[in-house]
């Protein structure tokens, strides 16, 4: 068993939905461009859909590049209904229990329906893909030093961080934000992907918790504290088209337009910002010299941090189109607001359509191979031992349309 405090490789994974797809494509890239026999990551911290990504990733035991490529197969063939029920008599049943549920005064909270989606499909493919008793194995084994997940508690407000790892990892608590040891399962992972009001709260113990990225201002100090010495981040925001020019006057806004801005706040503002915070940190650091970094009160250290994120912001793709989507779906979200050109932000959450799903795969692996030298500087500054030297780089295995 590697010492508590040896360097140790972080991988931070938050998500939105169907964009996490993006990824996949990243991860599968990494494995190509490092050529690393076993996984390089010692911590694997999960938010959100990012949740759903390292846990899967943590429950393989092949090579990185073909756990990476199995991943990718399984999520070129995700079609929407393996994520929730979007045929017309599951919708329109969940939409007349919500009118239903607002016009009777509160007169049985304990029953009210507080979502839009029957997300039961996805427990189901969770089970198929995920091995949560390998996961724990994984990490009995010395694979993994910790895998965690993160989700919000929907009674305290606290955010909530699942973890398995070494038996030295100490819990944590700070304002807002706690750990509990757990044996990881579907469970956890679910509530951490549980997008609020569109996806059920799912019941943990005597809570009901959610999607892990709500009132978590801090995503990076999870993995920080299950003793990650350094981080990559892979994001799913890009730049973001809208001009900054004044716009065409609007007499109105709708619910689809506002549920994306909230979801937007709630996805990224916070990786943002503690990417920013932990940069100034480390450039504050680097100047100081040993004695002034062994004096300061907060224990502080450099922790080496690569960021890897789409080129392009997702929402903007030429792919992402209501169109495509079923059309009992189609037709719930045309009332809320959502058209061709407005509210493109939630429908990229919820477009889980194959044709949409390859191109974030695509991206992901594209985008990431163009930082195949800062990849490769970050890796290196590890010194891994299990890396090894294989043959020549392969070609992609960028899946087909259909």
């Amino acid at each position: 068993m590697a010492p508590l405090h040896s360097a140790r490789n972080g991988l931070v994974l938050t998500g939105g939905g169907a964009r996490a797809a993006y990824q996949v494509g990243a991860l599968m890239a990494l494995a190509r461009i490092t050529r690393s026999l076993e996984n390089p990551f010692q911590v694997i911290s999960g938010f959100s859909a990012g949740a759903i990504n390292g846990a899967w990733l943590a429950s393989r035991g092949a090579s990185f590049e073909q756990d990476t490529t199995d991943m990718w197969q399984a999520w070129a063939k995700i079609t929407t209904d393996q994520i929730f029920k979007a045929d017309a008599l599951s919708l329109f049943g969940i939409g007349f229990q919500w009118l239903k549920d607002r016009t009777m005064g509160g007169l049985s909270p304990q029953h009210q329906i507080t979502y839009l989606l029957n997300t039961s499909p996805l427990r189901k493919f969770l089970n198929s893909q995920i091995d949560f008793e390998k996961l724990h194995k994984n990490v009995e084994d010395g694979r993994f030093h910790a895998i965690s997940v993160t989700a919000v508690s929907y009674v305290s407000g606290h955010s909530t961080t699942f973890f398995s790892g070494d038996r030295r990892i100490e819990t944590w608590q700070s304002l807002n934000r706690r750990s509990e040891r757990a044996k990881l399962g579907p469970q956890h992972v679910l509530a951490s992907a549980a997008i609020p009001i569109f996806f059920p709260p799912v019941r943990i113990g005597n809570d009901f918790f959610g999607d892990g990225m709500v009132r978590l201002n801090a995503p990076l100090s999870s993995a920080i504290h299950l003793g990650a010495k350094k981080l990559l981040v892979i994001g799913v925001r890009g730049p973001s088209s809208a001009s900054t020019e004044p716009h065409q006057p609007v007499t109105s806004v709708s619910i689809s337009e506002i549920a994306g801005t909230i979801l937007n706040g709630l996805f990224f503002d916070s990786l943002d910002a503690d990417l920013a915070r932990m940069d100034r940190i480390n450039r504050t650091l680097s100047v100081l010299s040993e004695d002034e970094l062994l004096q300061q009160p907060d224990h502080l250290r450099v922790i080496p941090l690569l960021s890897l994120k789409p080129s392009e912001e997702i929402g903007d793709l030429a792919i992402c189109q209501l169109s495509r989507i079923p059309s009992a779906l189609r037709h719930l979200l045309k009332g809320i607001g959502l058209s061709e050109d407005r509210g493109k932000d939630l429908l990229s959450y919820l477009s889980f359509e194959p044709k949409f799903i390859r191109t974030l795969l695509e991206l992901g692996y594209e985008d990431t191979l163009r930082h195949k030298i800062e990849v490769l500087e970050f890796f290196e500054r590890s010194e891994d031992p299990r890396k090894k030297e294989r043959g020549p780089e392969t070609e992609p295995l960028i899946a087909t349309s259909p």
